[in-house]
């Protein structure tokens, strides 16, 4: 009887521990596991950009490149990983990026979208822009929708600089019945031609002129009266300074008599070449003097004594009597030097009309002075020997 009962105990055991699981000796398996229950307690990484969704830029017609920072955050609690951006074309594009591939839980970093309005115009641009990353668990991505209008046309400013009119004359005689003419010299810093310069004719009292004719024809009611022009040079978009003619006023004479005048005489022995200034030879001048229209111009303002020679003309220790006529007077005063410095100074003549001076030589050269501030015209220069 305790043979059987015994023999029962070791079977009912026996079918117990068969029907037990087998204990799990895999360690890996365990580790696994807690790795998943520790992802179970925290949160993936969660990339967020500022601003709006839909972020649009204004349109500028200066053509401005438009710059705008966005803040990119990661406010989850795992680390987001394989960060990248999506490219974008056209007028948009990406700089001053700080962003890693990397961006830990509570980290932000800044990166900078560029927009520019020149690059298409007259068009609406509209572009999806994305941050693709890893959220710890799977792929993700936060994305923006940009839109920008751009410019209808590009503005181009042009900076346009004034010409400029110089060496501003008058010539021609003062006499009714004449015809003055104003030449100039223009020029443009752009290289722009000359277009609507107007030249103005006036007394000093009233404007007897003005247009872009460079001619004025001396009526008679202004015999007696003083005459000057101005120039207001133009390339058709400015108008540069003001310039009146260097030889200033003149003055303006009457007509001549309508009979027939008597022939100049001609003057054998003038000792002088081109005494009655029919064209611009066989004097050397100072910078004062110029040989235009028929006459001999001086105006030394602002100069000191200015010269018109001829050499080999005199002969020193002679006497000799130089005769011409002065018009236009304004100022100052003419004469000859030639005797300087061993003979009596020769008076100097300081009006309109006809002059004679008389003079020892102490040079071969022939000179005509004109003192400082002289302002007048010279003609018919006869100089003979006594």
């Amino acid at each position: 009887m305790r043979s059987f009962t015994f023999i029962s105990y070791l079977l009912i055991t026996f079918t117990f521990m068969s029907c037990l699981p087998e204990p799990n000796h895999n360690i890996e398996n365990f580790e696994t596991s807690s790795d998943a229950l520790a992802k179970k307690l925290r949160d993936p990484a969660i990339l967020s950009m500022s601003g709006p969704t839909s972020f649009q830029f204004q349109a500028s017609l200066q053509k401005d490149i438009i710059k705008e920072t966005f803040t990119l955050s990661n406010t989850g609690t795992s680390t987001a990983t394989s960060v990248s951006f999506s490219a974008l074309t056209g007028p948009f594009s990406i700089e001053s990026n700080s962003c890693s591939s990397r961006i830990r839980a509570s980290e932000t970093c800044s990166f900078i979208i560029s927009y520019n309005p020149a690059v298409q115009v007259g068009a609406v641009n509209e572009q999806t822009f994305a941050v693709n990353y890893h959220d710890g668990f799977k792929s993700s991505l936060t994305v923006k929708y940009l839109s920008g209008t751009l410019a209808s046309e590009p503005i181009v400013v042009k900076t346009n600089n004034p010409p400029v009119a110089s060496n501003v004359v008058i010539t021609g005689k003062a006499v009714v019945g004449q015809t003055l003419t104003l030449e100039y010299s223009y020029s443009d810093p752009n290289g722009d031609p000359e277009s609507g310069t107007i030249i103005a004719w006036s007394t000093p009292t009233v404007e007897v002129q003005r247009g872009t004719s460079k001619t004025y024809t001396i009526p008679a009611e202004l015999a007696g009266e003083t005459i000057s022009a101005w120039i207001h040079p133009s390339d058709g978009k400015d108008v540069g300074a003001t310039v009146q003619a260097s030889n200033g006023y003149l003055n303006i004479e009457a007509a001549p008599s309508t009979t027939e005048p008597a022939p100049t005489p001609v003057v054998e022995n003038n000792l002088l070449l081109n005494g009655n200034f029919d064209s611009d030879t066989a004097w050397t001048k100072d910078a004062g003097w110029s040989i235009v229209g028929g006459m001999a111009s001086v105006n030394s303002t602002g100069l000191s004594n200015e010269w018109m020679r001829q050499s080999n003309v005199l002969t020193i220790g002679e006497k000799y009597t130089l005769t011409f006529d002065i018009s236009n007077y304004q100022s100052g005063s003419i004469g000859t030097d030639s005797w300087y410095p061993d003979y009596t100074k020769p008076t100097y003549a300081s009006s309109n009309g006809s002059h004679t001076l008389e003079f020892t030589a102490a040079t071969t050269t022939f000179q005509l002075v004109a003192t400082g501030n002289t302002i007048l015209n010279v003609d018919n220069i006869v100089l003979t020997a006594v």
